[in-house]
């Protein structure tokens, strides 16, 4: 408790593994990953999903997620995007990580110049957000998506994005 509220992930993640809080897995990673994966922390969560594999039940969602974030930063876009499929559907509607998964699914599609699958994975993305800051990566993915795929006209996202605030 005291950990998740003073933001010491790696702590809180730790006190899980440590004392077998199996039922506390999915909430902590919940609200460890978006501040991890943001400051580049992925190594960190990478390292608390290997342990959770070990538990003897199904991982939770949040470990595909997590495996999908790993991925597409190695370039392994193809598993990212199917790893990101998997988290999206398990994890359910209204979860605050769908965005997430969706954004990661995106990207890889992007990547890959599958322009269609990229677009419609990232306005997921944009409708699922549940913050400022994955509203405008999904806004910024589906601008960079209609460019690069000569999409036709881009204002109305840019406009869009202008709009939105994020925090740092």
């Amino acid at each position: 408790g005291n950990s998740i509220e003073a933001e010491e992930w790696e702590h809180a993640l730790g006190l899980v593994v440590r004392f077998n809080l199996n039922d506390l897995i999915d909430p902590v990673l919940t609200a460890a990953f978006s501040p991890l994966a943001r400051r580049g922390l992925v190594g960190t969560l990478s390292a608390f999903a290997s342990q959770v594999r070990l538990v003897p039940t199904f991982p939770p969602a949040m470990v595909d997620l997590v495996d999908a974030e790993v991925a597409l930063r190695e370039g392994q876009l193809e598993l990212a995007i199917d790893l990101a499929d998997r988290a999206h559907e398990r994890l359910g509607d209204g979860h605050p990580l769908q965005s997430r998964a969706s954004a990661i699914a995106g990207q890889g599609h992007f990547l890959l110049g599958s322009y269609d699958e990229a677009e419609v994975a990232l306005a997921a993305a944009r409708v699922e957000a549940t913050d400022g800051r994955d509203a405008a990566e999904a806004s910024h993915g589906l601008v960079q998506t209609r460019l690069f795929g000569e999409r036709g006209a881009v204002m109305p996202d840019l406009k869009a994005l202008a709009g939105q605030r994020t925090e740092y």
